[in-house]
Formats: structure tokens, sequence, C-alpha cells
């Protein structure tokens, strides 16, 4: 008898993801941690490229002004763009490492990306360790640093303005003392600059100043050798030289004040942009970034041979 023996027969089997679904986590907190590192990376070689681009363009031995008008708004321009691809490539990487197939979990990646750089760019700022993120960083420490900082503090004019308002008081004490005869007794020196001191802060703090002008004038006829008329004339003088160098100090800071003002409004509205455009940067580099269903399927796909 024939003994057959049976065909031996080899087939593929072919599994993909799709035949055996394996949940997976919707947040991949090292692929977070890697976007921050890529962009942060990508801000410092964005900065140094643009510091060196901008060295090169400065010559100042053939050059009467080394840095041109436009210098700034090129800078902020650059910064800007480097912040934003900085923050696209963060939310690309962060979305790609995850593994993300779904479009809100890749952009969720971004967002999340954006956050943190965001969190600890403000607390290196706040910090004063800058040199770590410069950039957009540097503009929003410099527009925020005006808070809490007064008129004087941060314009040159209104120091100048409130110089010449002290100049012209010390100048009116000089004048005082080129009058006053040196055989005068030390007690009506002293009453007589007193009054003037008084007569200077009633005009300072706008306080009506008749009485106070009177008796300085009577004062000054007694002890002077100015008739009452000159003594008149005098501390009207006075008074005048006061009222205008306070009126222009008053001028300077009101319109300092404004565009400080100004200056920090237009800060938060650049940090408000910046916010908004990098957020939408951080995202969109996680959509770019994640995995299609069809390219997950590939690198998923496993072969064997089943004999």
């Amino acid at each position: 008898m024939t003994v057959v023996e049976p065909e031996l027969r080899s087939y593929e089997v072919t599994k993909t993801a799709t035949n055996s679904p394996v949940p997976l986590p919707r947040i991949s907190w090292g692929a977070i941690l890697a976007g921050i590192v890529a962009a942060f990376i990508v801000q410092m070689i964005m900065e140094m490229l643009g510091t060196a681009i901008g060295l090169a363009t400065i010559n100042p031995e053939t050059e009467a002004q080394a840095v041109g008008p436009n210098f700034g708004t090129a800078v902020v321009i650059w910064l800007a763009a480097s912040a934003l691809l900085s923050l696209f490539t963060g939310g690309w990487v962060a979305a790609r490492l995850s593994g993300a197939r779904d479009m809100l979990d890749a952009f969720l990646h971004g967002f999340v990306t954006f956050g943190v750089v965001m969190l600890t760019s403000f607390f290196l700022v706040a910090s004063g360790a800058t040199s770590i993120i410069n950039g957009v960083s540097n503009t929003i420490s410099d527009g925020l640093g005006l808070i809490g900082q007064t008129a004087v503090d941060v314009a040159p004019e209104v120091q100048r303005a409130v110089d010449l308002q002290v100049t012209t008081e010390d100048g009116i004490r000089d004048e005082l003392n080129t009058l006053l005869p040196e055989d005068a007794e030390l007690t009506a020196n002293s009453n007589l600059r007193v009054a003037v001191e008084d007569l200077l802060a009633a005009v300072i703090a706008g306080e009506d100043t008749a009485t106070i002008r009177d008796e300085l004038v009577t004062s000054l006829a007694n002890q002077t050798e100015l008739t009452q008329a000159e003594a008149s004339a005098r501390v009207d003088q006075w008074i005048a030289s006061v009222q205008q160098t306070q009126a222009r100090a008053e001028e300077t800071i009101e319109r300092v004040s404004g565009d400080i003002a100004d200056t920090l409004a237009a800060t938060a509205g650049v940090i408000f942009a910046i916010l908004i455009v990098g957020l939408f940067a951080a995202g969109a580099g996680g959509l770019v970034g994640r995995i299609d269903e069809e390219t997950y399927i590939q690198t998923h796909t496993r072969t064997e041979s089943v004999a």
C-alpha cells in the first residue's frame, strides 16, 4: 500500500495594527520634553546666527552711523521669526515622537510644549537668567521692567527738566546770599532764608503765596539794600522763574508718562500677539508632525512566515 505524505505549504500572515489595536496613552511627556529641548536649541541656534549676521553688517570704521535706524526693527523681526520657528519645531518633535495619529492629540502635544516653553521662559526672565533664552524674552523683560519705575528713571529729558528746576531754586538761594549783608545778625539772615524756603515750597505746592510774598518783600527791604519796589520785583522774578521751570517739568513728565503708558500697552500687545501666534505655530508643528494612518500601518506592520 502506498502512503501519501501530506504536502507542506508555506504561507505568510500579515499582522497589522488595525487587526489587533493596542490602546496607547493620549499624552507622552517624554516626547513633550524632547520637543521643549528642541525648541530651546533651535532658538539659541537662530539667535547665534542672527548675532553673527548683525555683527557682520556693522562697520564702524567706514560708516558714520554704525547701526542704522532700521536695525532695531530687523532685530525684532528676526527674534520673532526665531521664536516661531523654534516653537514650530518643538511642536513637531513632540507630536512625532509621541506617535500621535489623531489630529487633536498631535495639536495638544504641540500646545503643551508651547505652554511649558513659555512658562520656562517667563521663569528665566523673572529670575534674571535671561542669558539662557534671550530673544523675545529680553524684549518682554525690557517692557515689563518699565512697570514700577517712574518717568525720571526711564527718561533722561525728565531728569533734565527736574534738574533745571532744582538749579533754579539753588540760584535763588545763591542770589539771596549775595543780597544779605555780612554784618547782619545771624538770626535775621536765618529768618530770611526760612522765608525764601517757605516761598519756594508754596510755589511748588501750588498754594497761595500772597501772604508769604508780602512778608518776604518786607523782610528783604528791611534787611538788605533793596528798596521796597526792588524787593517786590525781585520776589516776583523768583516766583515766575520757579513757576516756569515747574510747569516745564510737569509738562515733560506728563508727556513722557503718556509715552511710557503707550510703550507698556504696545509691549502688552506684542506679548499677546507672540503668545497667540506662538500657540498656533506650536500647534501647527504638532499637526505636521502627526503620523498619518498609512504611515503608522507601514511602520507597525510585521510579516511572519508560517510553515
